[in-house]
């Protein structure tokens, strides 16, 4: 009767230990899995430091700081780039409004004509004020927004902090992590070298073959905006690399408009400048940056990792949607992990079924 006691407190007491743990690790675990993808991207270079000068807490340090850098000193580029942007294309497009400027004046052709009707239809349903109205709420939805993410700073240096403590310590007992995984999940020796292989496939495809493209289509495309002197660059290269991850149309609903835009208001003004502005910026996307996202993307994410590209892509939506960005990474990992998991019971069921057959036989 007293072992069943103590058996049961143990229970209870394991149980209400596990429920107060969660409790107190729960917001701190996307940091955690964060940490996790990082040093799986970063593995083979802090390896590779760590041979070279026969210390692991040396080299751990080097290569989180390094990851400090790659992420504080583009996000604090961006961060600024966008604030100062996003202050001037609502003050053009609010400025624009006020002024009735939508259309050149003396030009007469289809364009022109166009953008009259579309003004007179403004002027006749008195649309200016909701414009304007629309514009306000904007206004105060990103001023919102903005007091939002004020707030919660503190609690985002805190999960930075220990994302980055998780790294440092991750690096350097990482052997030991993946040698405690192997000993206690049931698979075996072949199908746990597939899983972290699969894993590891699966993380290098999303960092070269998304993030890393997404970023070169955002920031050739920023700079080709700049360059034809499209406003708010810095938004719209953001707004194309986000546009990259999704398929078949991308970036080009940033670009084509784009283009278009030049091309019609050039010929509106008669400016032969601006319209071989916008067809170079037509044909430098359409060879550069749609090399990029139907070749140069396919190719590395085909080569780096067996997963059909749309669990990658819900993956990567999803694991926005539940994660934040960091489940850019954690979801296409997250379902390609299961998937493998499945095809590893499926292979275990036909194995199973071929060692029945061969016992009725």
């Amino acid at each position: 009767m007293v072992l069943e006691t103590r058996k049961y407190f143990f229970y209870i007491l394991a149980a209400a230990l596990l429920f107060l743990s969660y409790m107190i690790v729960k917001d701190f675990i996307i940091s955690v899995l964060n940490a996790v993808v990082i040093v799986v991207v970063f593995y083979p270079l802090y390896k590779f430091i760590e041979k070279k000068i026969k210390s692991k807490s040396i080299a751990s340090a080097i290569i989180t700081i390094l990851i400090i850098i790659l992420i504080i000193v583009p996000l604090t580029f961006l961060i600024n780039g966008l604030v100062k942007e996003s202050g001037e294309a609502y003050s053009y497009i609010k400025l624009s409004v006020d002024k009735e400027d939508f259309f050149y004046e003396g030009c007469s052709n289809y364009f022109c004509e166009l953008n009259k009707k579309i003004n007179g239809f403004i002027d006749e349903y008195n649309l200016k004020s909701s414009i304007i109205e629309t514009l306000g709420d904007i206004g105060k939805k990103l001023y919102s927004m903005s007091f939002v993410f004020l707030m919660s700073l503190p609690s985002k240096i805190l999960n930075f902090i220990i994302m980055i403590c998780m790294v440092f310590f991750l690096f350097i007992e990482g052997e030991k992590v993946i040698w405690y995984i192997k000993k206690n999940f049931p698979l075996n020796e072949f199908q746990h070298k597939k899983l972290i292989t699969q894993i590891k496939d699966t993380t290098n495809a999303i960092v070269y073959g998304q993030i890393i493209v997404s970023m070169l289509v955002g920031i050739v495309g920023g700079i080709g905006l700049y360059l034809v002197g499209i406003p708010n660059p810095i938004i719209l290269g953001i707004i194309m690399a986000i546009l990259s991850l999704l398929p078949v149309v991308g970036s080009s609903l940033i670009w084509i408009p784009a283009s278009l835009y030049l091309i019609i208001n050039g010929i509106m003004a008669s400016e032969n400048i601006m319209i071989i502005k916008g067809i170079s910026l037509l044909v430098g996307c359409m060879i550069l940056v749609s090399l990029m996202e139907l070749v140069l993307k396919p190719k590395i994410i085909g080569e780096r990792a067996s997963v059909h590209p749309m669990i990658i892509l819900i993956g990567i939506l999803g694991g926005i949607t539940y994660f934040g960005i960091g489940g850019f990474i954690l979801g296409p990992i997250i379902l390609s992990v299961l998937a493998k998991l499945v095809s590893f019971y499926e292979t275990k069921n036909k194995k199973i079924k071929r060692e029945n057959n061969r016992g009725e036989i």
